[in-house]
């Protein structure tokens, strides 16, 4: 995996691996943990996180990083389709159902 330091600082590389996070949650007590929606980023997603055109006056979210256009793009190629945003519900012991 390319390691690049903008990557990670943008919440794109360093996170862990969803089941892992779900489980997490239950051993923090939480109840009833599921998935509700989850958005997998592809090429032009990731692209529009990381790229800033400053010639067209386009910052990217998390542009700004002064790393080579070909190390990003070679990063966004090898992690296309494996990075999701996901929303997650749980319920607190005693709490309310949802």
């Amino acid at each position: 995996m390319v390691e690049l330091g903008a990557l990670y600082s943008a919440c794109i590389t360093g996170a862990i691996p969803e089941a892992e996070y779900l489980d997490g949650l239950r051993k923090a007590g939480l109840s009833d943990v599921a998935v509700n929606d989850r958005l997998v980023y592809d090429r032009g997603q990731l692209a529009a996180l990381l790229v800033s055109d400053a010639a067209e006056g386009d910052g990217a979210c998390c542009g700004g990083t002064g790393i080579p256009r070909e190390r990003i793009d070679a990063a966004i190629d090898e992690i296309a389709g494996k990075v999701a945003s996901v929303r997650v519900a749980g319920r607190k012991p005693g709490g309310p159902r949802r």
